[in-house]
């Protein structure tokens, strides 16, 4: 049963995938106007309810956006799209080793997330530390902790790249959705510049619970963010965007409530 609901966010650890190229194959991405995308938003941050401690479900909006950024309504939406969540054992990053739920996203306004079962599966899954992991900057006290993440990857018939990941409605904060198996320490030591799709991320997570549990990007300056636990339940958003649309780690949004857009 998951007690602690916390927030992540940092987009290096997303899957991009390339799909069906054909010519015959073509999705128009559509751009709505502030009026629109707003009267959306709007009916977004109240209809879903807000996970509890002791809820073994919780719903997600679904939201896709187009390379500049906007919102991009249900009939626009690229055909066949699928949303995978998946277990990355060990770390933040990495490859997704098994699927945990896979979602119809085409005509989804939401998404139900079986977070017992979500739990459960991490926690079977979860390991120690990856070396890879280790030589890219990140500890965790103590070394015995057990940890995984839960990834997303979007596909659908569309040209180019998707890219896919959990955000906070209410802050527009990157989420991550983690399990530790016992209360723990996860830091690390930004080490990279930020890049045109990659940001440069810190962690600083102190765990006082086991479980699963959120994890928020919190953004420092333009590029940078520090991950921690989130202040506030966050509102979770499951987001899918051509690869274009990165820039600096994270999604780009011409229009997110209360937000300017980083």
């Amino acid at each position: 049963m998951v007690r602690n609901w916390k927030a992540i966010s940092t987009f290096k650890g997303c899957i991009v995938r390339r799909w069906d190229r054909r010519p015959q194959v073509r999705v128009q991405w559509l751009v709505v106007s502030a009026l629109t995308c707003s009267c959306w938003i709007a009916g977004c941050a109240t209809a879903p309810p807000s996970a509890s401690r002791t809820s073994d479900n919780l719903s997600a909006a679904v939201m896709f956006l187009d390379a500049e950024g906007s919102v991009v309504p249900i009939d626009g939406r690229p055909s066949e799209a699928r949303l995978t969540l998946g277990v990355i054992a060990g770390g933040i990053g990495g490859s997704p080793q098994k699927t945990i739920q896979a979602f119809s996203i085409s005509n989804a306004q939401y998404i139900s997330l079986d977070i017992r079962d979500i739990s459960i599966t991490l926690g079977s899954a979860a390991s120690t530390m990856t070396q890879a992991e280790a030589r890219s900057g990140f500890q965790v006290t103590p070394a015995e902790t057990r940890l995984a993440r839960v990834s997303t990857q979007t596909s659908a018939k569309t040209k180019g790249a998707l890219i896919a990941g959990f955000r906070d409605l209410t802050t527009n904060h990157g989420l991550y959705l983690v399990y530790f198996d016992r209360p723990c320490r996860l830091l690390k030591e930004a080490q990279e510049r930020p890049g045109r799709f990659d940001g440069s991320f810190s962690f600083d997570v102190d765990a006082t619970e086991s479980g699963l549990q959120w994890l928020e990007a919190v953004p420092t300056g333009v590029g940078h963010f520090v991950v921690r636990r989130p202040s506030r339940q966050p509102v979770p958003v499951v987001v899918t965007a051509p690869i274009e649309n990165m820039q600096y780690g994270t999604f780009r949004f011409k229009h997110m409530a209360g937000t300017s857009g980083q």
